[in-house]
């Protein structure tokens, strides 16, 4: 009998152990990109080199943690689509892992 305690008691335990919130879905999003720096429509104040930005609102806002290749990816002086995910945080746009560029 004390064995089936202890046998319901470590099944309880690993029962409640199991986390019961659900992992929050990766939003990916439709974003226009470009240069913060040489293209007008994208400029961010204080910005003196080429980095990428994102309208967020109307607004441009930098991006961090990005593999956008500004030259490659032809950015620096024209905007482009692209999907991506990722959130603003501290007044910059915080990069997920996605990013597919749309045919533009």
């Amino acid at each position: 009998m004390q064995k089936l305690g202890i046998a319901l008691f470590m099944v309880l335990l690993g029962l409640s152990s199991c986390s019961t919130e659900a992992k929050e879905a990766v939003k990916v999003k439709e974003y226009t990109v470009g240069c913060a720096h040489c293209n007008k429509a994208m400029r961010v104040e204080g910005v003196t080199e080429c980095k990428p930005a994102v309208l967020i609102d109307g607004k441009p806002v930098l991006i961090v943690g990005s593999a956008i290749d500004m030259k490659k990816d032809n950015i620096c002086s024209a905007t482009r689509k692209c999907k991506m995910d990722g959130k603003v945080e501290g007044g910059e746009f915080k990069a997920g892992k996605t990013l597919e560029w749309i045919n533009n």
